[in-house]
């Protein structure tokens, strides 16, 4: 991160000097830019879609040095005057409106860029669509110790020692510790039953090992904000099961929820769940129905009445300080890490 930090201001001033309206979405890269856009006094709406001190304290390099605390700590307060700053938050899950608040004034926002069209909304599924003999469990996440898949692996292996073997798990995603789990597996003797697909793209693949399985699992341990992942898998009929983080908890009730790197607890969720296709069935409805905020139709309207708001703050401050448009058209520079 350090060694880009140069090239990164020189790209980001550039940014901020051709563009008309101003999206910040957290990082050292938008902290430059909200220095610079606060002293300018420009108006900003700002992005919050994760635990920022979270995400930073949780980076190799960062934990290697022995600066995750202080960095987190550094992060999050950026991240609040940003959030305290701007003229429109939106936030990809509730609870962290309440770590990055807005002042009372200025308008809020929630949604996602989540994409739930061209027919990825099924809808809830029936006692008889899950199998009463085992459980099909999937999950999809990118290979990274942060992600949690050497506890789903550690939580399975406790319900095989307690003699539950009536379960398979299908995982979707790359990462650089995708061998070293399937090695995990293997020394299990899990292979047989947990298959580890690799990158699998948004597509006919992707769809068809959710709809064949009975319960999406989320084992991460931080840094999540809104996971995507599980509202497409919602979204398709699906109950879930998750650690208690990030916006998880806006989606899921207290009995799908575990503490981060819990494997009993976790162990405990899927065993509740295994052969019982009427309790599946009635949190598929539940799930489908938290689901269905995230629609496309509500996402559009949500997010046109966001950059509505950042536009016309922009032009009223340009109209009172007699600015001229940097662009003939209307543009934005974003941000983001």
């Amino acid at each position: 991160m350090l060694r880009h930090v140069g090239r990164n201001w020189l790209r980001m001033r550039r940014a901020l000097a051709h563009g008309d309206y101003f999206l910040l979405r957290g990082g050292h890269i938008s902290a430059l830019a909200w220095a610079w856009l606060t002293m300018a006094r420009v108006p900003y709406a700002r992005e919050v879609v994760g635990h920022e001190g979270e995400a930073v304290a949780m980076m190799a390099n960062v934990q290697m040095l022995g600066l995750g605390r202080w960095l987190a700590r550094l992060s999050e307060w950026l991240g609040r005057r940003e959030s305290l700053g701007a003229c429109a938050v939106n936030y990809v899950a509730r609870f962290l409106n309440g770590h990055y608040p807005a002042r009372p004034e200025v308008p809020v926002y929630f949604f996602s860029d989540v994409q739930l069209d061209n027919g990825a909304m099924t809808g809830p599924r029936l006692a008889e669509s899950f199998s009463s003999s085992e459980l099909r469990m999937v999950s999809i996440g990118r290979m990274n110790p942060e992600k949690g898949y050497a506890v789903l692996l550690d939580a399975l292996h406790e319900l095989d020692s307690g003699g539950l073997r009536a379960w398979t798990l299908d995982v979707m995603g790359p990462g650089p510790e995708l061998e070293r789990l399937r090695q995990r597996a293997a020394d299990y003797k899990q292979a047989d039953r947990v298959r580890f697909h690799g990158m699998v793209r948004r597509g006919p693949e992707f769809f068809a090992l959710l709809d064949r399985s009975d319960l999406f699992v989320l084992p991460s341990l931080g840094g999540e904000g809104m996971p995507r992942a599980a509202l497409e898998a919602m979204a398709r009929g699906l109950p879930a099961v998750s650690t208690r983080l990030g916006g998880m908890s806006d989606l899921l009730d207290d009995d799908c929820l575990v503490a981060p790197g819990d494997r009993s607890g976790l162990a405990r969720l899927i065993r509740d769940r295994v052969g019982q296709p009427r309790r599946l069935a009635e949190e598929s409805r539940r799930r489908f129905e938290t689901v269905r905020h995230y629609r496309p139709d509500e996402m559009r309207r949500q997010k046109h009445e966001f950059w509505q708001h950042l536009c016309d703050c922009t032009d009223r401050w340009r109209r009172r300080t007699g600015r001229d448009y940097a662009a003939k058209g209307r543009s934005a520079a974003v941000a983001q890490t």
